[in-house]
């Protein structure tokens, strides 16, 4: 009876765990955007939603998230979206907390021209030297 009870209990901590939403990795060169379906390959520019079923959808730059948002209809606040901290390639962050910069100098894989940083002193960096790097934020976004 032991025995069972505890195969019982493992079995249910690893279905929980599997449930929990969170960032998936972004395995570059091979998965695809869920939205043009090129190959992501840039750490600077790729992004992800997570639904409130824990699948994640994967992007390779946050014009095509967006339009993706858009297109489908989803309810963003039900939903996880990360954005690659463009000063810090590898690196994900909310992207509804994030500092969005757009400018023609930010060569993104659908010319978007949008990158992301997670604080304002990063966004000031940029912005000295990329010139009309303009700030705007997630929601804010057409």
């Amino acid at each position: 009876m032991n025995k069972l009870f505890f195969l019982a209990t493992i079995f249910s901590m690893l279905f929980f765990a599997s449930c929990k939403r969170s960032f998936q990795p972004i395995d570059y060169g091979k998965e695809s955007c869920a939205h043009c379906k090129m190959v992501i390959m840039d750490k600077k520019f790729a992004c992800e939603i997570v639904d409130k079923k824990g699948k994640a959808y994967k992007f390779d730059d946050l014009i095509c998230m967006r339009k993706f948002t858009s297109e489908q209809s989803l309810q963003e606040n039900e939903l996880l979206i990360f954005v690659a901290a463009f000063n810090d390639p590898g690196k994900f962050i909310d992207a509804k907390k994030a500092i969005l910069l757009k400018a023609d100098a930010f060569r993104t894989p659908m010319s978007g021209g949008l990158v992301a940083v997670e604080t304002a002193e990063a966004a000031a960096d940029i912005q000295q030297s990329v010139e009309h790097a303009e700030k705007t934020a997630w929601h804010d976004l057409k």
